[in-house]
């Protein structure tokens, strides 16, 4: 219950359905009702295709480059936490975006790209929906909750104007920054997240390269062993894999079978105890 609430929050802040209706209102003041419902439903349509793309091969495409999750985990809290940022001092995408190309459909851009289907929501849709922790009902449920998301968007744009009116600059601000509280405080939680795993990944590829082989800590026991230093003592070295052989050494030391990991068989059966203790 807890990751269902921290995931819807994660999308409702980086969707930001309230700052992309500030946007929807100024982009659509001159146009008419009827024109005004097709362009939200558009603005929703292109942002709905555009996010479950990345839901669905979104993973791929980053194994493909070579890219691990959780690099891509850490540069994502990273940007989630500057896009909080921005959210909490007034300089988010609906303030940057403000203004439309002429000639472009504004439900495509500014409205879907980079307002809804902004780049936080992307990495959301991805780090959201990992493979490797996730089952698939649970990406199930996070797409579903990602068009929960979308679904209160565009309940809101289809009442623009009334809601807008309602709440005023004042409460749409005021909206915008606690969301983006919320989202910088989560982002933290995914840098630590993501850092941690990467360090304990990192400390295990290290500590693995620097640890001796057990072969060379044996072989080094034995060496100092009375057993290998017994007089007329020569082991044959042995390719591991291969057959054991037995050979009579001098110094009626008798047979000595060889071709256990190179180690003479005498090693293993006799001599082992008291080569480790010595």
């Amino acid at each position: 219950m807890a990751d269902i609430t921290s995931d819807f929050l994660i999308f409702l802040a980086t969707i930001d359905p309230v700052g992309t209706l500030a946007l929807f209102v100024g982009l659509t003041a001159g146009v008419s009702a009827q024109e005004r419902t097709r362009v939200a439903f558009r603005a929703i349509g292109y942002s709905a295709v555009i996010l479950l793309v990345f839901v669905l091969i979104g993973q791929v495409v980053l194994g493909s480059l070579g890219i691990r999750l959780e690099s891509f985990q850490l540069a994502g809290g990273i940007i989630f936490f500057l896009f909080g940022v921005q959210m909490v001092f007034g300089t988010g995408a609906a303030s940057a975006g403000s203004k439309s190309e002429p000639g472009h459909d504004v439900a495509a851009f500014p409205l879907a790209v980079p307002s809804i289907a902004s780049p936080g929501s992307i990495l959301a849709a991805v780090i959201l929906t990992d493979n490797r922790e996730f089952s698939f009902g649970e990406q199930a449920i996070t797409a579903l909750l990602l068009m929960a998301v979308l679904g209160l968007t565009l309940l809101l744009l289809l009442q623009a104007n009334r809601i807008y009116a309602w709440i005023g600059d004042a409460g749409s601000a005021l909206m915008v920054r606690v969301l983006g509280l919320v989202l910088a405080a989560l982002a933290v939680e995914m840098i630590l997240g993501a850092g941690a795993e990467l360090w304990r990944e990192t400390f295990l590829e290290i500590s693995g390269a620097l640890r001796p082989p057990r072969r060379i800590f044996l072989l080094s026991r034995w060496r100092k062993s009375p057993h290998a230093q017994a007089p007329g003592f020569e082991p044959e070295t042995v390719h591991p894999g291969s057959a054991c052989t037995s050979r009579s050494r001098g110094g009626g030391n008798g047979k000595v079978l060889q071709g256990f990991f190179g180690f003479p068989v005498g090693f293993w059966k006799r001599g082992l105890r008291r080569g480790l203790a010595g």
